[in-house]
């Protein structure tokens, strides 16, 4: 997957999770940002990559980002890749 491919999926992510209060709500807690953190880094290839931690880390979150976005499971995680996140080992 290149970083194009990657930010697509992200910014279809940070859509939904913001489209989903209580998902929207549930990041914003774990994650520290506040609202206005999360619209001036959409561009910002680490918060990018940390949303769509968050959504793995969550397996139904993820499923179902993954089926409304038409992305297999294991798009979003190639994406954090490609963005230049990883694992923790």
């Amino acid at each position: 997957m290149d970083r194009r491919q990657a930010e697509t999926i992200a910014l279809q992510a940070v859509a939904f999770v913001v489209g989903d209060e209580a998902l929207r709500a549930r990041f914003l807690s774990v994650s520290g940002c506040t609202p206005a953190d999360l619209r001036a880094r959409t561009t910002d290839p680490e918060l990018l990559a940390g949303l769509l931690a968050f959504l793995v880390g969550h397996e139904a979150d993820l499923n179902r980002f993954a089926e409304a976005a038409g992305l297999s499971a294991a798009s979003p995680r190639q994406a954090i890749l490609a963005l230049g996140g990883h694992w923790p080992e």
